[in-house]
């Protein structure tokens, strides 16, 4: 674990290098500070090979001084980049070193970075020649390894403890056997995958054995592929199995079935496919991963494991509590509220309905355990099975994944996270870096990525074109992770009754309710590099004041949602800060003194109050994500529901902006042509559009090359936006939203191949210019949301025409009277909003087409189409397919919506 202070402190002194080479002088200290880095750099690589096992004592114990001094180091480079942070107001430091070299304070910041390194070189000196770090050297890593592959659950203990006998998993089960036993003549691949302690290897097992398969192969080898991986030990169990003495070739002639168990890296998986000769027609490779992008280039058939459902899982609970495996009715409420926070792995149920076997069945009993369910499995020998599964994941990640992991502990139980919050987190963290060809944005979301595919995360919602929109972890997750997290501070996470302990230096911090009064009265908050606030219930503007003032070297702050009316004055004491959210809160005005926050990267101000930045925002020349919108819905979407907010002149300058929403143009200033200097946008909100910036916003959007999502809104709604003047829009763009009037169709729509996701609104097309004919042929489109854009009185959607399409948004057409469905029309259509659409009495003919159709939401119909919806109606029939059919009806004071369900 020491890895991740070790890593994230070798990327902060490899930036301080880089800043010294461009200052030039000072050689001594590059030479000090290059020698921190690579103390670092070789720290790093020890630990990376000793991480496989964390149970030799004498690698503890070097692991915990070693992070111990990468903190420490930290705390150096930091401290110094504090005191020079005059230097990075402007962006171009190379060409200003000449003029900061002779600035007296700066001197006095090197001669204190120097004696500070000093001090920090004689603790390395002191540990590296200690015996501890001697004999930790002196050790193999492959010995290392070898011990800790040999930890935790095997397929023999997940028997013993779950029982021979699957539960749940029918239609898992059966798919297996069909895909084992089938008719296919090829070679098949199937994955089994799922999180740890989901049952794959039991699953497996329990089909390996059967009469039907034994007899279906020439020869059968079931191999645990241990870790570190050696092939030509795989193949050689694989042969010893599958018939002695007989060569690979010899297999070439054999049906066989061979099971991995166990798949790390799709690189293993691969090179022993390889390996393995095909073999007679039928032969079948089955293998069991927690990974499920292992199944990715593999296969086409994936078995998924992704938790018991809750009849299956609770007869489970009650068959391992429970002497005649079933639960006492005083039990059942308590069982039931057990089995729902364990979410599905059989392991983590059976284990719990096993402790609680040998624990007197009462409630009160039973109520101990359900509110220190996350603790227990950490502290609770018998539990020691769930966090053993855990730690072999936990096992295989690498040092910056790790940290991605464990930021999930600074986060409320069941608390659902968004995707762009942790992305811009984790940037702001250092935890990635930008690469010549991504930006760290990117490189983020690749690990946000990793952990859903090693099944460690689970997903709340997914965006419409595939992407995590918001996650979590699982409750028993948290609790391990939290205990690692705490273990090896990397994050603190504290309520009223957790104080802070004497002289403990906390890293990351995160306060709940009634826990502000501990942490202002708290000594220990000057290391503090993450702070984030949650459930308000009794903080107060000055206790957050009193918190902040004792921060210094804080870099991201997170006060979502916070009671705030106004920005507290000791955020720009902050000099270090990269990340700031003030989301949700009801503050009005950025102070002028934000320009002294030269680190940020990220600006969040999305639902405040805030409609005028200052001038000096624009020397916050680092800053990436600059989100500043409010939205102010109450019943129904109306024209005047968003507000943005005005830039100061010269928006140009923030060159290194990507995500930039949403602007409130202002006509007295040249936005709309400096906006074309900001070419690393992949982003861009603008509202307060005129007629007259069309040719020059479009001029400027060209060079936005990398730009993926564009929101244009015109000044009023009877202002036209005028954007046809691009011949090839940016090929990235994969999210456009215009709203206000349209003259016609801009001719650039139809060829945005890689859009997924359009909306259309008040652009009041005439009945010609029909939106649905030219957006038709769009191959991605996945998501179509079309609000009063079209005059007309007929929407036809074509044969074989919108074949992606899962979303349509219908609203708002006063003229409409007719939808026409063709059949292969919009085949994977998932659900179709049609609202306040009054001349539209009759349901879309040929909806019975829409066979993937789960969602029909109505908003302010009229009555006579409602009652064709009703359930004895004639035209019922056509929608019997439809799971949930719901209409809302708008009340006369048009306060609040009524839901009538039709389903």
């Amino acid at each position: 674990m020491a890895e991740i202070a070790v890593t994230g402190t070798l990327l902060l002194a490899e930036t301080l290098l880089t800043f010294l080479n461009q200052k030039g002088g000072h050689e001594n200290v590059h030479v000090q500070v290059k020698k921190l880095a690579t103390w670092l750099g070789l720290m790093e690589s020890y630990i990376r090979d000793e991480q496989e096992n964390e149970t030799r004592e004498v690698a503890q114990d070097l692991v915990k001084q070693a992070r111990d001094v990468a903190y420490d180091i930290e705390d150096i480079l930091d401290e110094y980049m504090l005191l020079v942070s005059h230097e990075f107001h402007s962006h171009e430091i190379t060409a200003y070193a000449s003029k900061i070299i002779h600035y007296p304070g700066d001197t006095i910041a090197l001669r204190n970075l120097s004696a500070s390194i000093k001090i920090v070189e004689s603790k390395i000196d002191q540990l590296s020649q200690g015996q501890t770090y001697q004999r930790a050297c002196n050790s193999t890593p492959a010995a290392a390894a070898e011990a800790g592959s040999s930890s935790g659950l095997s397929q023999e203990g997940f028997a013993n403890l779950v029982g021979d006998e699957i539960v749940g998993y029918e239609k898992q089960r059966r798919l297996l056997l069909d895909l084992v036993t089938g008719q296919d003549t090829r070679r098949v691949i199937i994955p089994v995958v799922g999180p740890g302690g989901s049952g794959k290897s039991m699953l497996v097992k329990n089909m390996y054995g059967s009469e039907k398969v034994q007899q279906l192969f020439d020869c059968l080898a079931w191999v645990h592929v241990a870790q570190p991986f050696r092939l030509d030990d795989v193949l050689q169990k694989i042969l010893q199995q599958l018939c002695q003495r007989i060569s690979l070739n010899e297999l070439n002639h054999r049906k066989y079935l061979v099971v991995l168990d166990d798949i790390w890296r799709q690189d293993d998986l691969e090179k022993i496919i390889y390996a393995l000769p095909y073999g007679i027609d039928g032969c079948r490779i089955i293998f069991t991963s927690q990974i499920t992008a292992s199944c990715g280039r593999s296969s086409n058939h994936v078995v998924e494991l992704n938790g018991l459902p809750t009849t299956d899982a609770f007869n489970l609970f009650c068959k391992k509590a429970f002497v005649t495996g079933k639960c006492p009715d005083e039990l059942i409420e308590l069982s039931q509220n057990i089995v729902a926070r364990c979410e599905g792995p059989p392991l983590a149920i059976a284990a719990l309905g096993s402790l609680l076997s040998r624990k007197n069945q009462t409630q009160i009993e039973w109520m101990k355990l359900h509110e220190s369910l996350s603790s227990e499995i950490i502290s609770n020998s018998q539990l020691v099975v769930i966090s053993k599964s855990l730690m072999r994941s936990f096992r295989h990640l690498s040092s910056t994944i790790k940290s991605c992991f464990l930021y999930f502990s600074i986060f409320p139980e069941d608390y659902s996270v968004k995707r762009g919050r942790l992305i811009r987190a984790w940037v702001a963290e250092g935890f990635v870096k930008k690469t010549p060809s991504r930006t760290a944005e990117e490189v983020a979301e690749d690990c946000l990525n990793e952990l859903v595919e090693r099944n460690l995360i689970s997903i709340s919602l997914w965006e419409i074109d595939g992407r995590v929109r918001s996650c979590r972890i699982l409750n028993l997750v948290r609790g391990f992770i939290i205990s690692k997290a705490e273990e090896y501070n990397f994050a603190k996470f504290l309520c009223q009754s957790d104080p802070v302990r004497p002289g403990e230096k906390i890293r990351r911090l995160s306060v709940h309710q009634d826990a502000s009064a501990t942490f202002a009265l708290s000594r220990n908050l000057l290391h503090v590099r993450t702070s984030f606030l949650f459930k308000h219930r009794d903080i107060t503007l000055s206790k957050i004041k009193q918190i902040l003032d004792k921060f210094r070297l804080l870099r991201v702050l997170d006060l979502e949602n916070a009671p705030l009316e106004e920005f507290p004055d000791e955020i720009v004491t902050l000099r270090l800060l990269r990340y700031l959210s003030l989301r949700n809160t009801n503050i009005r005005q950025i102070p002028k003194s934000i320009k002294k926050l030269v680190f940020l990267e990220t600006l969040d101000l999305k639902q405040t109050l805030v409609t005028i930045l200052p001038l000096e925002i624009l020397k916050l020349r680092n800053l990436h994500n600059l989100l500043a919108y409010r939205y102010n819905v109450k019943n129904y979407v109306t024209y005047e529901s968003v507000q943005g907010v005005e830039f100061p002149q010269g928006i140009g300058k923030l060159c290194a902006l990507q995500k930039l929403s949403l602007v409130k143009i202002n006509p007295h200033f040249e936005t709309i042509q400096s906006l074309g200097n900001l070419i690393q946008l992949r982003k861009l909100g603008l509202t307060g559009l005129r007629r007259e910036d069309g040719k020059q916003l479009c001029a400027s959007i060209l060079k936005m090359e990398k730009l993926s999502t564009l929101d244009l809104r015109s000044r009023t709604e009877e202002e036209y936006l005028d954007v046809d003047y691009m011949q090839y829009p940016p090929s990235c763009l994969q999210r456009l939203y215009l709203k206000g009037r349209l003259q016609k169709l801009p001719g650039w729509i139809p060829r945005l191949h890689s859009v997924v996701r359009i909306g259309l609104n008040w652009s009041k097309l005439n009945a010609n210019e029909n939106p649905v004919n030219a957006l038709q042929a769009l191959s991605c489109l996945a998501e179509l949301r079309l609000v009063d854009c079209y005059n007309g009185d007929k929407f036809e959607f074509k044969a074989n025409m919108f074949g992606k399409l899962k979303v349509l948004h219908i609203e708002q057409f006063d003229e409409l009277n007719m939808i026409v469905v063709e059949k292969k029309a919009m085949p994977m259509l998932e659900k179709l909003t049609i609202g306040r659409c009054n001349k539209l009495k009759m349901l879309p003919l040929g909806i019975s087409n829409l066979s993937h159709l789960q969602e029909l939401l109505l908003y302010g119909m009229h009555t006579e189409f409602i009652a064709k919806l009703q359930k004895h109606a004639e035209d019922r029939r056509m929608v019997n397919h439809v799971k949930i059919i719901h209409s809302f009806t708008l009340q006369t004071n048009h306060e609040y919506w009524t839901l009538q369900n039709l389903s």
